[in-house]
């Protein structure tokens, strides 16, 4: 190994804890002893440190000259942590759209790279219409690549996609396959919504009481709190008639299935737009449902990973 690839090893095996404790300013100075010799994943690695204040002071504006290095230099992850940082700058900037166009930008050099989560976050570009034309199709197309990437998140859009029919012809099957493939790779939204359909025997879903608790138990396992909720709730119902009984009379539809929850890493749903007084009843269906969709939409973010 070169120096400079050295000084990438040690600067992970310090930041990881491997060979020792976790030793923050020691991950710094060899990540940018190796960033400083031209190689770009010490550069991405310091994106990361200055991103998360580990090992020196947390800055964003830092952050984004490192990721910017090494996006440009290759490294796709750090496109997509450049992408979030400029998401992030956007809710908050005088200057909303060119931030978005930036961000547009990074994520679709970190899909052209590869990446799943750029490319998850460029369907949820096109989808929204931040930093880039709104468009259903180019946002199934690139949520189609994700899930093709093994990234649950694009799966699930897709499985959202085919149950709303932005983009798409509506189709339940499609739903039904995409959100399945989403829960197998871990999706925890996922498997709650499907668990519910099997418990309200809806979607093409015949009502199976054991495929809904173990769904709903996948549900809570990874994370996800309304799945926890409803396996509380039917635990305390005393029979499964009762329970059914009850999400009749509080539920009006199955479409609350795709409102998320708040995540702290959410870049937040745009807000719902009034339905004229001619729109149709099936134009305001399919409003209602992609407002819905909105709410679940959100942007994904690295979450302290690092590059090796």
């Amino acid at each position: 190994l070169g120096a400079a690839d050295a000084c990438v090893d040690a600067g992970a095996y310090a930041a990881e804890g491997r060979g020792g404790p976790k030793d923050g300013a020691l991950a710094v100075k060899y990540s940018q002893r190796a960033c400083e010799g031209g190689e770009i994943k010490g550069c991405a690695n310091m994106g990361v440190f200055a991103r998360d204040g580990f090992g020196m002071a947390g800055d964003n504006g830092v952050a984004k000259s490192h990721f910017s290095k090494a996006c440009d230099g290759g490294v796709a992850i750090a496109c997509s942590n450049l992408g979030t940082l400029w998401m992030d700058e956007a809710a908050t900037a005088k200057t909303k759209t060119a931030a978005l166009v930036l961000a547009f930008i990074a994520f679709e050099k970190a899909c052209k790279g590869n990446d799943p989560m750029g490319c998850s976050n460029l369907a949820t570009a096109y989808y929204k219409g931040d930093g880039i034309a709104k468009s259903y199709p180019s946002a199934m197309q690139f949520a189609q690549k994700a899930c093709e990437l093994d990234y649950a998140n694009g799966c699930y859009t897709q499985a959202v996609m085919y149950y709303t029919g932005e983009g798409v012809t509506q189709d339940i099957f499609q739903f039904r396959i995409w959100a399945t493939r989403a829960c197998d790779k871990g999706h925890a939204q996922a498997c709650t919504n499907i668990g519910m359909l099997y418990l309200q025997g809806k979607g093409g879903f015949a009502r199976d009481m054991r495929k809904a608790r173990q769904l709903l138990k996948q549900g809570c396992d990874g994370g996800y709190q309304r799945a926890c909720s409803e396996l509380a709730d039917l635990a305390s119902a005393g029979t499964d008639l009762m329970r059914i009984s009850h999400i009749s009379l509080c539920l009006s539809s199955a479409l609350w299935i795709f409102t998320s929850a708040a995540q702290a890493q959410e870049i937040g749903a745009e807000s719902a737009t009034s339905v004229a007084e001619t729109t149709t009843a099936a134009e305001r269906t399919k409003d209602e449902k992609r407002r819905h969709f909105e709410d679940a939409m959100r942007l994904d973010q690295l979450g302290g990973k690092r590059e090796a």
